[in-house]
């Protein structure tokens, strides 16, 4: 128990024990509270860092990697398909609403390399080639951040 400066009632300072409370005015003028906020504030700030890392760290993942899944943690979507005829484009369907930013390759040809075709992708579909024919891959379709 404290007294305010002036005041004759003896003052009740509470454990604040949410982050993003401030202290009152009055909270203020007791040191131990301050100290007891800063030590809670500081623990909380520290605690939802290692939530975050335990979250992130070792968990992000592209889902089963079976075609046409969507990735887990990713805004995308996995396909897994042969390409046919070398340099021909594939027409892949990943109905992700927005124009992909690009892909992953998850799983390599065995031989050559995947480039994006000649024809323009759109919100529906994407076009791909290889430079060998026979070719069968796994890729990551990558959709633009909700955030732009």
């Amino acid at each position: 128990m404290v007294r305010a400066e002036g005041d004759d009632k003896e003052l009740r300072v509470p454990l604040i024990t949410q982050i993003g409370s401030v202290p009152n005015e009055r909270e203020l003028q007791n040191p131990k509270a301050v100290k007891d906020w800063a030590v809670v504030l500081s623990r909380g700030i520290i605690d939802g860092y290692e939530k975050i890392v335990a979250a992130v760290n070792g968990r992000l993942g592209f889902g089963d990697g079976l075609n046409n899944s969507p990735a887990d943690n990713f805004a995308g979507t996995v396909f897994y398909f042969t390409i046919p005829l070398a340099g021909v484009e594939v027409e892949i369907t990943h109905n992700l609403g927005a124009i992909p930013i690009g892909f992953l390759v998850l799983l390599p040809p065995v031989s050559g390399v995947i480039n994006t075709g000649v024809t323009p992708w759109t919100t529906a579909k994407m076009y791909l080639t290889c430079t060998v024919a026979g070719q069968t891959v796994r890729i990551a379709v990558l959709a633009p951040s909700q955030n732009q």
